[in-house]
């Protein structure tokens, strides 16, 4: 994940994590989540076996991430455009096009977790803090881990 542009901000509101990960495959995210029971809310492919474009009424039955991570490996290359699952426990996570990541953790210290799975092992505490420290920037850095913050 060098180079990649993340996004962290709190919702006072709701006391939500958000994070946003572009450039990261949905298949790299499930397998940093703690398996978890899931409800699909929208799936939608293009190159799902017969379909053209498939929604979840065309997926097996996939009741965790777990489920959902196998399943996606297993296909391969279906043409992920959409999916939004909620997941028990921790929240939720959403993608675009297989590239672009939203995640909803339910506490700050699920999202540290997934963070800390995720980013490069010697530089996530660097990454965090800037993060934690920088609500609402996103946050991007090169191979010297220099940080780079920009707003929108």
């Amino acid at each position: 994940m060098n180079k990649s542009g993340l996004n962290l901000f709190c919702d006072r509101e709701e006391d939500l994590f958000k994070l946003y990960l572009s450039d990261v495959s949905t298949i790299k995210c499930l397998s940093c989540l703690t398996n978890t029971s899931i409800t699909i809310i929208e799936f939608g492919a293009t190159l799902f076996r017969q379909y053209g474009w498939a929604t979840k009424q065309e997926l097996p039955e996939l009741k965790t991430v777990k489920e959902l991570l196998s399943f996606l490996i297993q296909e391969y290359d279906i043409g992920l455009i959409e999916l939004k699952i909620v997941m028990d426990n921790i929240g939720y996570l959403s993608t675009y096009d297989d590239r672009e990541v939203h995640l909803v953790f339910k506490t700050k210290a699920l999202c540290i977790a997934f963070l800390k799975e995720i980013l490069p092992h010697q530089s996530h505490s660097l990454i965090i803090h800037n993060l934690l420290n920088n609500p609402g920037a996103y946050i991007s850095w090169d191979g010297s881990l220099k940080i780079n913050k920009y707003y929108l």
